[in-house]
């Protein structure tokens, strides 16, 4: 091994301290892509959770609607009930009943739509209540 030759260690502590600036330009580029893994994955968890809610929002839509239609189904039918009565003639109620029934079936449709929707909120973690310090 000769004497280095002029400029050489110059040139050689040049290199070092690129070496260390690419070292932490690395690290950085590792920190930076591990935090664009985790917000792609937060983002399918948010589309996911998206979905679910329209699909609740639209069965609670479609439920409403039918609960509606069976519910003017049941006023209806009253109303002829009541003009039966009224024009002396005898009730039959079984047509009523079965609508009734049929409300029923749609209002518990409804109440199981809705259980489905509270259940995908999440519970609240409960608040952290810094601790106090007594004064002297």
């Amino acid at each position: 091994m000769g004497f280095p030759r002029p400029g050489e260690d110059e040139v050689a502590n040049e290199l070092a301290g690129i070496r260390i600036e690419l070292g932490a330009i690395h690290i950085e580029l590792a920190e930076l892509n591990r935090k664009v893994n985790h917000m792609s994955e937060q983002q399918t968890e948010l589309d996911t959770d998206v979905a679910n809610l329209t699909a609740v929002v639209t069965d609670v839509a479609t439920q409403t609607a039918t609960l509606g239609t069976d519910l003017g189904a049941v006023a209806t039918e009253i109303a002829a009930l009541q003009a039966q009565i009224a024009a002396g003639e005898s009730v039959d109620l079984t047509g009523l009943e079965s609508l009734i029934t049929t409300a029923q079936t749609s209002q518990s449709a409804l109440d199981s739509t809705v259980a489905s929707a509270t259940a995908l909120v999440p519970v609240a973690p409960a608040p952290v209540v810094p601790p106090v310090t007594p004064t002297p």
